[in-house]
């Protein structure tokens, strides 16, 4: 998911180390990268944006399973709100079935970092709530993605490491330095 020009390019490195793992070592994985663009939307102020976002990751996510004749597992990587509305597409309506890990970075997991309107802390509510009923749900913990939270320090003045934590991370890594993590899990 992209906010800015800076995480294209993230991404872009991202897809290029992968790319050169699988051609320069044999690795038995070839990932396709692709990448969503909310236009820089208030997502992180606005409830109703980020309900907005989950429909469109939703939709980008069957018409790339189109484009694949074995599609079968999505791994989704966000940053900030975009971890969130990555998060949401485990919902109990219209669950993803394709979406195997999440890995989020400077995500506000345990709550907004400013509630702006009521319609984001509602969205929170109903994400903490489909989350919880999947972890007490045998059938549904075994198809429930794996959360994987990264978090950046003290040197992230914007998103606290503190709410980057949450009950229904699988792996929370805070980074202290760039040589390093420190791994909760």
């Amino acid at each position: 998911m992209i906010a800015d020009a800076d995480l294209l390019i993230a991404v872009r490195s991202l897809a290029s180390v992968a790319l050169r793992k699988y051609l320069d070592n044999g690795t038995p994985y070839h990932f396709d990268f692709f990448t969503l663009d909310f236009n820089s939307e208030y997502s992180g102020l606005y409830g109703y944006v980020l309900e907005n976002q989950q429909k469109f990751m939703k939709a980008a996510i069957e018409k790339i399973g189109g484009f694949y004749k074995d599609f079968q597992k999505v791994i989704l990587i966000g940053h900030s709100m975009g971890g969130i509305v990555a998060k949401s597409v485990l919902d109990y309506e219209t669950p993803s079935p394709y979406v195997h890990l999440i890995i989020t970075m400077a995500t506000p997991h345990a709550h907004p970092v400013v509630i702006a309107d009521p319609e984001l802390d509602l969205f929170y509510y109903k994400l903490k709530k489909n989350w919880s009923s999947v972890a007490t749900t045998e059938i549904s913990q075994k198809s429930k993605p794996t959360l994987v939270s990264i978090a950046g320090g003290d040197r992230d003045h914007l998103v606290p490491s503190k709410s980057t934590r949450w009950d229904y991370n699988d792996i929370h890594v805070i980074v202290l330095f760039p040589s390093f993590c420190f791994c909760l899990v």
